[in-house]
Order: structure tokens, then sequence, then C-alpha cells
């Protein structure tokens, strides 16, 4: 998921002047010193804002010798990525000293001084509006390559507009941003941006079909007051824009929100992601669950998604503390999997049970979510999916607790208070069944709930929970991630990534950018890097969901570190397969405890996966896969890796 750098590159053959090189010659030859500029611009491209030039782009350059200023000249971008002075623009080197740069986009023959005027109320078309500033370019010698290294100064927010079957067409969607300024002066002398007291209506840039939004706003340090309002068939929604983990947009983040639209009531729920300062970084902002109801409302304030699990490859956030091991069993809770034999359809959960060799058997276990922040919070409420079978007391068989961050689970339950639990099936079946429980009584401060199993002789259900959701209002908000407390003996999952939903802008982003990590508690980076970008890239195609690719003929590595260092007889498995024929092992492991050796094993077929199994020595705090230039012939592909390990 780091930082990436945008990049104008400016190979400038000729700069600033004394003596006889004049720079307010109107001329228009060219001489060994005029300036050319060839440029290249690196990192996330969009066309929201302004990643790639276009032929026309004006830019502004200030010059400064040790004698004189130059300011303000004009160059106009080709599509290509060459910069050429306009009529009577032209600078040039100085016979003698050095010179430093300035540079911004997009250019203005109305400057006041060094100021800029910034206006951001025509969103007709956002890259317009995007501001660039590079002031890096600093003594530069005549003959010296000179290298403008562009930062926006401006925020981005990109929405992705879907809608339930209740709203199959959402054409017309109009999105609008209010009680945010509008105009700003930008100081091109020290990079500076102060915004004017100008609040008014911001129209967003809505596709024709309504599925997408986005514009280019003022960076603010607060976000009292400012609404985002839907407006679509007459029916308006409106929503307090929030940003999770900070108090407003900052310069040169991007924030992207996926919003669903529909005439059902709803929990609305939104959570932002950090972005790179360097480039636009496309970020997961969160859900907008936009509900037009009878003709509109007001999305309740601050309200958030502290915890969403699925249970869909393992326990996800929550840990298993399987106090009391039935007899003849290894386990209490454990994830589970079924698959109906007729339809073929598999669901996924978490799954309680002391049911050995056809005997109930006493035993213990619980399942605990992660810290929920509710130190904020006023009102929160749990819900989740859950059915049973057999047993004799479910009341006391299957329970819910919860208790202070932090508290340890122990067979007496100390610290811990019990939740009523409102809805259980029916006892007969698997059907299940959805428990809603309100935990308002607990906010004020960082909570843990916990799904209690307890079997004896007489009755032993088995228990399956799944679709655990909390939600609360009021500032702040989300889970806390603690290290995982091991288990002795108990097997577990210490990751498994999946590599997300990577999406392709002009290139699929690269291992070093790339923010859909399944994982965002490790960290993702390629040792290898040629240059300031990685040659390893997250991708997709028609047939094979994300995954890493290794390119032919390329140095490159994924290295995964960040995960729990407390166990033993590590275990790691992964899916690899080649664009053509090849091995398994021109993918080399390697680990801070020494290298993995892999099986010698041809790729059966092409672009279809085949697993790999390897035993990682104790106490590694990395695993790296390697693809090396001289070995990779037809380019790799790497999917669904887990670490699993037991407890000291």
């Amino acid at each position: 998921m780091r930082v990436s750098n945008l990049l104008i590159m400016g190979a400038l053959s000729a700069l600033v002047f004394t003596g006889c090189t004049n720079n307010d010659d109107n001329s228009e030859w060219l001489d060994s010193n005029s300036v050319t500029f060839n440029s290249r611009i690196d990192g996330l491209q969009t066309k929201a804002s302004k990643d790639v030039w276009s032929n026309g782009d004006e830019v502004g350059i200030f010059m400064t010798t040790q004698t004189a200023e130059f300011a303000n000249k004009k160059y106009v971008a080709s599509d290509g990525g060459t910069l050429t002075a306009a009529p009577g623009q032209t600078l040039r080197y100085p016979e003698e000293g050095t010179a430093n740069f300035i540079a911004y986009y997009p250019y203005s023959a109305s400057l006041n001084g060094k100021t800029l005027a910034v206006s951001v109320d025509n969103q007709a078309d956002p890259a317009k509006v995007d501001l660039l500033y590079s002031d890096n370019a600093k003594a530069i010698a005549a003959g010296e390559a000179v290298d403008l290294a562009f930062k926006h100064k401006l925020s981005q927010i990109v929405i992705a507009v879907g809608s339930d079957e209740t709203l199959p067409d959402i054409s017309g969607l109009k999105i609008s941003l209010s009680g945010m300024n509008t105009q700003a002066d930008f100081n091109l002398a020290d990079g500076t941006l102060a915004a004017k007291e100008s609040k008014a209506n911001i129209e967003m840039n809505v596709s024709a079909d309504g599925t997408t939004a986005e514009a280019i706003i003022l960076p603010t340090t607060t976000l009292d007051g400012v609404k985002m309002t839907f407006v679509l068939d007459g029916k308006t929604f409106e929503w307090p824009v929030s940003v999770n983990g900070g108090a407003g947009f900052e310069a040169g983040y991007k924030y992207t929100y996926t919003a669903t639209l529909s005439t059902e009531n709803g929990k609305p729920a939104v959570t932002m992601g950090g972005a790179s300062i360097e480039s636009w970084t496309d970020q997961p902002g969160g859900d907008i669950n936009v509900d037009f109801g009878e003709g509109g409302g007001e999305q309740p304030e601050g309200e958030k998604v502290l915890l969403d699990e699925k249970f869909d490859t393992n326990e996800g956030a929550f840990a298993i503390k399987n106090l009391v091991i039935p007899v003849g069993g290894n386990r209490v809770w454990a994830w589970a999997e079924y698959t109906d034999k007729v339809t073929q359809e598999s669901e996924q959960f978490m799954k309680a049970s002391a049911f050995i060799n056809k005997e109930n058997k006493p035993s213990e276990g619980w399942l605990v979510s992660p810290v929920l922040n509710l130190s904020a919070a006023k009102k929160a409420t749990l819900t989740f999916s859950h059915a049973h079978k057999y047993g004799v007391d479910k009341a006391k068989e299957m329970t819910l607790w919860i208790a202070d961050e932090g508290t340890e689970v122990t067979t007496d339950a100390t610290g811990w208070t019990q939740i009523e639990i409102p809805t259980y099936g029916t006892g007969t079946d698997y059907n299940y069944v959805t428990a809603t429980v309100d935990l308002s009584a607990y906010t004020g401060k960082n909570k843990q709930i916990a799904f209690r199993y307890i079997s004896t002789a007489d009755g032993a259900p088995t228990w399956q929970i799944d679709e655990v959701k909390v939600v609360a209002d009021g500032e702040g908000g989300g889970t806390v991630e603690p290290e995982p407390e091991p288990e002795p003996g108990e097997g577990t999952v210490l990751f498994s990534e999946g590599f997300g939903t990577p999406q392709k802008g002009n290139h699929w982003p690269s291992v070093d950018v790339y923010k859909g990590w399944e994982n965002a508690n490790l960290v993702f980076t390629d040792p290898l890097m040629s240059g300031s970008y990685s040659n390893a890239s997250v991708r997709s195609t028609s047939t094979l969901d994300g995954h890493v690719w290794f390119a032919a003929g390329k140095n490159s590595a994924l290295k995964i570190e960040g995960f729990a260092t407390d166990y033993t007889g590590l275990k790691l498995e992964y899916e690899i397969t080649a664009n053509g024929a090849g091995n398994q092992n021109i993918i080399k492991v390697l680990t801070d405890k020494g290298d993995v050796d892999v099986p010698d094993m041809p790729i059966v077929e092409q672009n279809k996966y085949q697993s790999v199994t390897l035993a990682i020595p104790d106490g590694a705090s990395y695993i790296q896969f390697t693809s090396e230039e001289s070995t990779n012939t037809s380019g790799y592909r790497i999917d669904n890796v887990s670490l699993t390990g037991i407890a000291k």
C-alpha cells in the first residue's frame, strides 16, 4: 500500500543568464542556451486531475539568478510531455553563477506579484481546477538538467455511485458540496495557500449515467457544517461530510467514497483512509448509504461502522480463546465452510461444537472481537446472524458478553458482563436468524464483545455465527487492532492475503503504490524497486481476480512483514501460475531466517493456479517472493498467500 512522487523531468538546455545572454529577447530562434522541456509524469494517473499533460496545457515558470529574476514565463505542453516556450517567453541559462526555479500549473497571465488567485467554483473540468507547484530546483548551474518535482496543492474527492434494485436508473443525479470556501490566494514564493471567506455550493462533476462524481476542492482543517447533497428525481438526501482519522481534507490527498443509493431505509456509514502527500493516491474512503425514502432526509451525523466481519476466509479480526478443550477433540471454536450439494453454493461462518464421537463433551470457548472504539459514541448497535442445533439450555450454553478493552477471558468470566441475546433460532435446523443488540449503555470506553460457548455432558449444541456488525454514532470510532494473543498449541491463521480488487488507470498499480491490500496491518514493499517504481504490480484478468504480477525479464519482489512472530510450526501456502512455460521454483521465497527451498515443479497449465505449501523457519519476521530477470522468462502470478502457525 508507499508514496509516489509526481515528477516532471525537465531537460533544460538553456535557462537563466547574465552578461550578454538576454532572457527578455523577443526573437524566436533557438540557440544552444534556449530552454526545451522534455517532461515525464510518474505516479497514479486519472482523468479527474492533472497527472498527465495534455496538448496545450500551460505552465508558468519563475527563474531567479544571482542578479535578476525572470517572472512568469509561459511554457506549453504537448501530449508527449514536451514543454516548450510560448512566443517571446524563452528562458536561457546564465553565463555565470546558478539559478533557482519555481513552476506552477495552470498558467495565469494576471498574477498579483507572486500571488495566484485560485477558484474551485466551476467543476466542469476538474483537471483544469487542479493546482500543481514545484520549488525543488535550486542552485542549478548552466547546462545542468533541471528536474521539476510538482506536488498537488489542492484536495480531490471522487465518489463511485451505485444503486440497488429500487433505483435501476440514476442518470440525472446531482451531487453538491456546501459549507466550504471556494476562493483562495496561492503564494508562489513559499507555496502556501490562504483560503478566503467564500463559502458557496460546489456542484460536483457527475457522469451522465450518475455512476461517478468528482471535484477538486480547497484543503480544509475542519469539516464543521460541510454537507454533501444528493438530488435525484426531486428527492434530496444530505450527508454531513466526515473523514475517518482526520479533521479535514489535506492538500495532495485524494479521498474516494462509495455511495449506494436506495429508496429503502438504511444506516449510512463512512470510513476514510489516508493518502500520499506527494501525488494523488487512490484510497478507499468507505461507504455512503443514501436512502431517499419517501422524499429524503439527513443521514445521522457521524455514524460509523466500527466492525463488519463476515468470516469469508477465517476468523478475521476476532480471536479464538478455547479455554476447555473437549476430551477427544482439539478445539471448540473454529472457522468452517459449508457447500450445498445441490446448488453448490458455499457459506462461511464461525462454528462451536463439543459433540465428539457421538457424545456430548464438557467444553468452553470464547470468540472475542477486536477492540471497539466507543469512547466518543453516544449510541451503538450490534447485529449478528446465528443458528444452532441441539443443546438443552441455549440461554446458558450460547451467550453474549462485553468488557473493557484487554479484559482476559476466564472460565468464571471475571470482568465481563453478560448481555441478553434477544433472538435465537429453533434449535432444530441451521436456518439463520438476526439478533439486534443495543450497546448504548456501554459507550464512553473502548470495549470488546465475545460469544461464549459452554457445553456439558448433558448438552453440546452446535452454534454458528456470521455477519457480525457494530455501528455507532459520535466522533471518531473504529476498531483498534491489538497484537494477536497467542494460544498455546492452537493453530492460528496469522494472515491470509487475496490482494483485493485492483483498479487499472493508465497502468496497473505497482506494489509500492497499491493501497487495496486486504491486511492493512501488514507492510507490503518491493526491496528490488527499479528507481522510483516497482516492476511487480497488482492486477487482475478476465479469469483471475486480484494477484501480484512479476513481469518477465525484470528484477522485482513482494516483501510481506508485520505479522506476529511468536509462533512456531509456520506454514506458508500460496497459489502460483505463469504466462507461459515455467516452473514454480522460479519465484524464490526468502526470509530473514534463511531462504526456503521451493520444490521443482513445472507449471502445469498456463494462467491456471497450482498450490504450493512450504515450511517457514521459526522466528521469521518477513516473507519475500523474489523474481530475477535472468530466470523469469514468462511472467508469473502469485495469489491467496496465507501463513499459519502454532502459538508458543
